[in-house]
């Protein structure tokens, strides 16, 4: 990204009640970040994942994908981020 810069981070998970995962992380340069995310299964393959991130000084973003489980370790993506726009791929598990 422009203006970035390389650096050490630090940071943990949490899971909260129903699900949500908290995140926070610590970057080297001072930038702080905390986000949450939440992922609904809505059928046997298929998958909503919700997340919203918020750093001190790169500010709120959100982003939402819809997984579709093709085998055990690969899935099809489609999703949006406010950030980067929408995009699809192939998701791969180990």
């Amino acid at each position: 990204m422009d203006g970035g810069s390389d650096g050490f981070f630090l940071g943990a998970n949490y899971r909260l009640p129903y699900f949500v995962d908290f995140k926070i992380s610590q970057q080297s340069g001072g930038e702080l970040r905390f986000g949450v995310m939440k992922m609904l299964q809505l059928t046997e393959r298929l998958s909503l994942d919700l997340g919203l991130r918020h750093g001190r000084l790169t500010g709120t973003s959100g982003m939402a994908n819809l997984n579709y489980l093709l085998t055990k370790s690969f899935s099809l993506t489609a999703g949006y981020s406010s950030d980067f726009g929408t995009g699809i791929g192939l998701l791969t598990r180990f």
